[in-house]
């Protein structure tokens, strides 16, 4: 309807002088900006829906709209209101929104930092299962922060992390293979957790797997993983 309006108005203004590529260019002009403004109204169309559901007490809706404005994606970023609905959405449980707290209590990010409540946060989430909390938990343990040193309940918390996907946890406890540190050493246990951990991208998994095929070719053929 829109194109048709468009030629009519140009043939009614007897501007025949027009190219046919300069038709096209105008037409796909008009529906770029066609476009653009459809993508505009539906987000924010999806922006008020995340905002009623999260104004209704859903926790999910809550979560996501946090990241929307911790990002500024849609939103405008603020840091604040994010934390804002994290809070909400991990009163009511939602683990991904604990652990995103959890971080930012860690940092002190948008709040005053607190170790503890980092700690308290992470734990929620952990024993929902969820693997980053369990990772970033593990490390608080094996640490002694904001709670009193424990490399065994670390290494739990890692390998439970790490049979989930998680590749820092794969790369920590790859780590802890490597060196025999709180596990008995086992060079080809290690190598499969730096494989699992760097085919998901995680860079430090791959540089260590480099470092390890340049000592490994160093040695004369001598085999070590």
């Amino acid at each position: 309807m829109i194109k048709k309006l468009l030629l009519s108005l140009i043939l009614c203004a007897g501007v025949f002088a027009f190219s046919e590529s300069q038709l096209k260019r105008a037409l796909g002009s008009l529906e770029n900006f066609k476009n653009e403004k459809e993508s505009v109204l539906k987000a924010e169309k999806d922006i008020g829906f995340y905002k009623q559901a999260a104004a209704e007490g859903d926790a999910q809706a809550q979560y996501s709209l946090g990241v929307m404005y911790y990002k500024g994606e849609k939103v405008s970023k603020d840091t604040e209101k994010a934390i804002e609905l994290w809070t909400k959405a991990a009163e009511l449980g939602y683990e991904q929104a604990q652990f995103n707290l959890g971080v930012m209590y860690e940092t002190g990010e948008g709040v005053i930092q607190n170790k503890q409540k980092a700690f308290e946060l992470y734990t929620k989430a952990a024993n929902q299962g969820y693997p980053k909390a369990q990772c970033n938990l593990g490390i608080m343990y094996e640490e002694g922060v904001g709670v009193n040193q424990d490399t065994q309940k670390a290494l739990e918390l890692y390998m439970k992390a790490a049979n989930q996907g998680d590749a820092i946890a794969q790369f920590i406890l790859g780590l802890k293979y490597e060196k025999g540190e709180d596990v008995i050493q086992d060079n080809k246990k290690a190598l499969e957790l730096f494989t699992r951990a760097a085919e998901q991208g995680y860079l430090e998994a791959q540089i260590h797997i480099l470092n390890i095929l340049k000592i490994s070719k160093n040695k004369k053929g001598a085999v070590f993983y």
